[in-house]
């Protein structure tokens, strides 16, 4: 219990840190939806395996189905910034895309058409 209090602290501290940065950061490229233990986890880590792919700060963000009341500056403080991906577009020569997976998003009412 103690262990997930702690986790949970870290994790909306660094979020917390990031927030002053999210004009410089991007939003995804893509989301990988799905229902609980069918691959999305695996596909995800498949994904950012390749050097032109990155993640976003946690694996499931769940901005689009319950924490998209925090707006969009706290979902934009889970990516990189636009000079980081324009450092690895020139590093790599490849276009560097990001994204996250919330397999929620497929069972929750708005989150369709909130990532519209």
């Amino acid at each position: 219990m103690l262990k997930a209090i702690i986790k949970k602290a870290i994790k909306q501290s660094v979020v917390a840190v990031r927030i002053p940065t999210s004009s410089l950061r991007v939003l995804p490229d893509f989301l990988i939806i799905g229902a609980q233990r069918s691959g999305t986890t695996s596909l995800f880590n498949y994904l950012i395996g390749h050097p032109s792919v990155g993640p976003s700060l946690w694996k499931e963000v769940h901005y689009f189905d319950i924490n998209y009341k925090k707006g969009p500056s706290w979902y934009k403080a889970h990516f990189p910034t636009r000079i980081w991906g324009w450092y690895r577009n020139r590093r790599d020569a490849i276009p560097y895309v990001v994204g996250e997976s919330s397999p929620y998003y497929l069972f929750h009412p708005h989150a369709g058409k909130r990532a519209s």
